[in-house]
């Protein structure tokens, strides 16, 4: 809890004394000061034992809230956490200082702000919104076309037949939409007609142009092998399921043959359009990553010696590396190595000259990387740290930090909205966004112990029975944790195109756990970076806004092409034209060579917070 007073202290029914944690500690002491002056000494054991008994209280109140917030962390870490939203919270009214006085924020929302991020307020702002699933017949691209023509008669400029006065004209045709259900992978069967003479002479039918195509690839086509890529990976389908699903539809597929397929034959050509993202990456101008834990079937040596099946797997997203904001999504499962690791080691291979930008959450493990680039933190985490240390959500604190990160999400929320471009979205939040970052540092100051002036109290609307804390307690720890990050934190006011939070990195971990909830496990090390590799190219494909399908298609039937020039296969660029894809590349070179593609602030001083 934030304050050591109880912030709701029960009334006696006999009588209207109210005591609180600090009133307890004060009455201790009173008791030892009265002992050490009494004359009797069984005045004196009693009054010592007195002062013993309220002192025990009080660090069995202290053990009391601890564990209520490990017991609420526990229960979150088992059953998930609902929401931190402002709104699920209890009224601003419930909030208290450590007198037990209600707390009223004096911070609010303006209006235009407020109506841009979609709170307006009234009732049917959570109305469903969309069409409930319904897609227009324009939504299925890669539905089979059959088009159905009008008799003659019936063709526009013709006689009407129904009037016979009128002449037809055209309109809009009518698309229907019909879905069949087949299995994953379907099979042709070829039944050739043979013959054979006497003299040994055989003859075959031969396979009509129609279907040339297919009878002369090979069994497994690469629209098989996309297809099972696709089901493994991104739908996170076991290569069992798959078998099964084949073998109820009448088209049998093994597991083992589809593992040995994809490793044979569409690895290599994956693995070399990868080493490209790679390339790309590690000069990207901003870098988020984060780590999970997965899991191999075969035993490695951990840091300490010990044998685990443990391991680590990370997900990067990597962008402001062209001009087109393009973006990277990079995985790997080296499970010796966590995040910070594995950017440090892209990292080494940079050809760029500018540092980049790294978004994390923070963790002391990314030491390292951070000295790799300019450190960014997640304010999400940040935010979070708050909202553990006051499960109650009834202090001074609590509620100010919480209203003060409502107001910078309903600002980027504007900027979303509005569709400010990355410069107008960092000036907006300069002139919006720090006078409530620098709220949450003032706050924080105060309770570290650091000068704060009455001007800044003021300012702020501090009040005054705010002050510093034990540096053991709780809600010292959490404000030493803002401060130290405070530059990292609060980037998004110094550069152009710097996300609040790691949210996006967040969901895209997401995939990995999908693997990790569905295949349980890797069966070793090797397998586990075959596969952050195919997921790699996969989720990269996704990402683009690309017929992930087609294009898997695409490229492993144009094997040679793509294993000498890999470059021009990207997700992005393999459908343009080749006077496009030269281009493109002398675009990102000079991108390479230039210092920066992050724009940095150009407004007054004056709307940066002090470090």
């Amino acid at each position: 809890m934030f304050n050591h007073a109880k912030n709701k202290s029960k009334k006696n029914t006999k009588s209207n004394l109210v005591i609180d944690v600090n009133d307890a500690v004060k009455i201790s002491e009173r008791l030892n000061e009265m002992a050490k002056s009494a004359i009797n000494q069984d005045d004196v054991k009693v009054l010592q034992q007195g002062a013993k008994l309220i002192e025990l209280l009080v660090t069995i109140y202290g053990m009391w809230s601890n564990s209520k917030k490990k017991i609420n962390r526990l229960l979150k870490m088992i059953f998930g956490n609902r929401s931190e939203k402002l709104k699920d919270l209890p009224p601003k009214n419930n909030a208290e200082n450590s007198n037990g006085v209600h707390v009223q924020s004096s911070i609010s929302i303006p209006d235009d702000a407020k109506l841009a991020a979609g709170q307006s307020g009234d009732k049917n702002d959570n109305a469903r919104k969309g069409g409930g699933g319904k897609n227009s017949a324009d939504d299925y691209e890669a539905a089979a076309e059959i088009t159905c023509m009008l008799e003659d008669d019936k063709l526009p400029g013709r006689i009407c037949p129904e009037c016979k006065k009128g002449k037809l004209f055209e309109i809009d045709p009518r698309k229907i939409i019909r879905l069949v259900g087949r299995a994953p992978i379907t099979a042709f069967k070829f039944i050739q007609q043979q013959t054979r003479c006497i003299c040994g002479a055989l003859f075959t039918a031969d396979v009509g142009d129609e279907y040339r195509d297919i009878y002369d690839g090979d069994k497994y086509s690469p629209s098989a092998l996309a297809t099972i890529m696709i089901h493994k990976f991104l739908m996170g389908a076991t290569y069992g399921k798959i078998e099964k699903v084949q073998r109820m539809s009448g088209v049998p597929v093994p597991a083992t043959t589809q593992m040995n397929k994809i490793k044979n034959d569409a690895l290599p050509v994956i693995q070399a359009i990868v080493r490209v993202l790679l390339y790309l990456a590690s000069n990207a101008g901003l870098l988020a990553f984060d780590d999970t834990r997965i899991r191999t079937l075969e035993k490695r040596e951990s840091k300490d010696g010990k044998q685990t099946h443990n391991g680590h797997g990370t997900a990067i997203i990597a962008g402001n590396f062209d001009n087109e904001k393009t973006e990277i999504i990079l995985f790997n499962f080296e499970t010796s190595k966590h995040a910070g690791e594995v950017v440090c080691e892209l990292l080494a291979t940079r050809e760029r000259s500018q540092l980049p930008f790294l978004v994390s959450d923070g963790l002391p493990c990314y030491d390292n990387s951070k000295k790799k680039g300019i450190d960014v933190n997640c304010n999400v985490h940040a935010r979070r740290k708050v909202v553990e240390e006051d499960p109650e959500r009834k202090t001074y604190v609590g509620y100010s930090v919480l209203e003060c990160y409502k107001n910078i999400y309903v600002n980027e929320s504007y900027c979303r909205n509005n569709k400010l471009n990355d410069v107008e979205r960092m000036n907006y939040h300069q002139k919006n966004s720090t006078f409530y970052f620098d709220k949450i540092k003032a706050i924080f100051d105060i309770i570290t112990g650091k000068d704060v002036s009455l001007d800044t109290r003021l300012s702020f609307d501090i009040p005054d029975y705010l002050s510093e804390e034990e540096p053991n307690s709780d809600l010292f720890k959490t404000a030493k944790y803002y401060l130290d990050r405070y530059n990292a934190l609060t980037q998004v006011l110094r550069h152009s195109g710097i996300p609040l939070d790691t949210n996006r990195v967040e969901r895209i971990i997401k995939s990995i756990i999908l693997l990790r909830k569905t295949s349980l496990f890797f069966h070793n090390n090797f397998s586990a970076c075959y596969s952050a590799d195919i997921l790699s190219l996969l989720e990269t494909a996704d990402h683009c806004d690309v017929n992930v399908f087609e294009y898997v298609d695409y490229v492993l039937s144009n094997k040679k092409a793509v294993m000498k020039n890999p470059q021009n296969y990207l997700p992005w660029v393999y459908q343009r034209s080749d006077r496009e894809k030269k281009q493109y590349w002398k675009d990102v070179d000079k991108i390479m060579k230039s210092p920066s593609n992050l724009q940095e602030s150009a407004v007054d001083e004056s709307y940066h917070s002090s470090a």
